[in-house]
């Protein structure tokens, strides 16, 4: 379709509205489906537990349009859900090289044989890291940063902000996601959910931490990094006008 201006006459003369105000001319963003699992992995320190999280990400198309006036588009209709059926401490005292095993494992036995796997390479180091590089794991690092920034230092590597993914998770808690509570670990969860602590500095950057009554946080940063990494990356959208729908 050719867009044109539409003429309206103002009664002092006559002014051209864009043609782009015109919503039959206003092009289609369809709803971009997703079906993908998600195995975060908050890698414990010597005296630290490695939290584990299973997350299923779908999002579905249901159907009719919304109408978008900033992008002046026509947005699908969806339904997006992340659930959680899957949440494991490894035990104190697991050596890296066993903890590389077990989550080989894991990664073998359906529907978690599908799922990319994202590790917290913050405290651990590079060599850590590694060892799931060369199990062959093809991990993706997450560096958890103070700063305010999120950069892409090289393929299947980020540094996030703590605050930037905490602030992810809350946004989807009571909005989509859903914690199995039949989980051995999920009261654990629920008690670091629930005891986080937010402070802002004098200069506005809001920090997080562990309150007194759940003093770890492993449970929580490892399903913020499953969360961050299902809809807080930036993704390439697939844009394109349709004018017959």
């Amino acid at each position: 379709m050719v867009m044109t201006n539409m003429n309206i006459d103002s009664g002092n003369g006559r002014r051209e509205i864009p043609a782009a105000l015109n919503r039959a001319s206003w092009r289609q963003i369809p709803a971009r489906p997703v079906d993908e699992w998600i195995l975060s992995a908050d890698l414990g320190m010597v005296n630290d537990f490695t939290a584990l999280v299973g997350l299923h990400h779908k999002i579905v198309a249901t159907g009719g349009w919304v109408a978008d006036e900033v992008r002046h588009a026509w947005k699908e209709n969806q339904i997006e859900t992340l659930e959680v059926p899957f949440l494991e401490r490894i035990p104190l005292g697991t050596s890296y090289p066993r903890q590389v095993e077990h989550i080989a494992r894991i990664l073998q036995r359906p529907p978690l044989d599908r799922a990319t796997l994202c590790c917290d390479s913050t405290g651990v180091g590079e060599a850590v890291f590694s060892m799931f590089v060369e199990a062959g794991l093809k991990p993706t690092g997450i560096t958890i940063t103070s700063g305010s920034e999120t950069t892409q230092p090289a393929t299947r590597r980020y540094h996030v902000p703590k605050a930037t993914l905490i602030s992810c998770l809350d946004s989807k808690l009571g909005n989509g996601l859903v914690i199995a509570s039949d989980l051995l670990e999920s009261p654990t969860l629920k008690t670091e959910l629930g005891d986080l602590q937010r402070t802002v500095s004098a200069a506005g950057r809001a920090s997080y931490a562990a309150g007194r009554v759940a003093q770890n946080d492993d449970l929580v940063l490892s399903l913020a990094i499953a969360v961050w990494f299902a809809v807080g990356r930036v993704r390439n959208t697939v844009e394109w006008k349709n004018n017959a729908f």
